[in-house]
């Protein structure tokens, strides 16, 4: 986290206050998003850092959620880290005007050189959350890209029926067959973060959990648009 702080800043063109406020919130659903360099003229607030000094800007987001599974909002992808983006995120509930801080993240991994975001939330359906990206330790016309992800817990179009994991509990290695080919498995632990993911193609794969602790996870597998999750016990 690289405090940077310039007159220059003073003479930088602001282009666009579209999602600059809460009130002009740009909503998203799930997704990946590209902002183009912060702009907005109203500051996280409250603050849910513990910093001291404020940021010179901020653009705003909103998420209603449509489902119960945990949520995901990230800029925490390889891209950023190879560009060094430093971001800082906060995310609230209630409405603008009367906002009560959620969640925030600054860095991920700033010892290893990784100064991106992530916040994970169980969410109530049916409301709306704000978020807001802030330039606090980079210049705002730095562009970056963030994810919102869901935890689905079933999805139409799968027939649950014919998928099966054994053994389960399970030491290391899981099995999932069906009917379908397999692109993928991920796999998230019950705070709904995305811990391992798996490529495959084939209708039988063995998903190594080896690398994980002890504990209940969900396994999320995906064959072309259609997804189904299933609990599993790691011993």
């Amino acid at each position: 986290m690289k405090k940077i702080t310039t007159s220059l800043l003073l003479f930088l063109p602001f282009l666009n206050f579209a999602q600059g406020t809460c009130a002009t919130a740009l909503p998203v659903t799930v997704g990946t998003y590209t902002n183009n360099g912060l702009t907005g003229t109203e500051l996280p607030t409250p603050d849910c850092s513990d910093e001291e000094d404020s940021p010179f800007t901020a653009d705003w987001y909103s998420f209603t959620a449509t489902s119960a599974g945990a949520v995901t909002i990230s800029s925490n992808n390889q891209a950023n880290i190879d560009d060094i983006v430093d971001t800082r995120l906060h995310v609230y509930t209630g409405s603008c005007g009367a906002l009560t801080c959620l969640s925030f993240s600054d860095d991920v991994d700033g010892e290893n050189d990784n100064y991106t975001s992530e916040v994970t939330f169980t969410p109530t359906v049916g409301t709306t959350y704000y978020f807001a990206w802030d330039d606090y330790w980079y210049f705002f016309e730095t562009s970056f890209t963030f994810e919102v992800s869901q935890v689905v817990l079933s999805r139409d179009g799968f027939d649950a029926s014919k998928v099966s994991l054994y053994p389960n509990p399970v030491m290391n290695i899981v099995t999932v067959s069906q009917n379908e080919v397999i692109d993928g498995v991920a796999v998230y632990n019950l705070l709904g973060q995305k811990v391992l993911v798996q490529n495959f193609n084939s209708n039988e794969v063995q998903v190594n959990l080896e690398s994980l602790s002890a504990g209940a996870y969900l396994l999320e597998v995906a064959s072309g648009n259609n997804h189904q999750t299933m609990k599993v016990i790691k011993k």
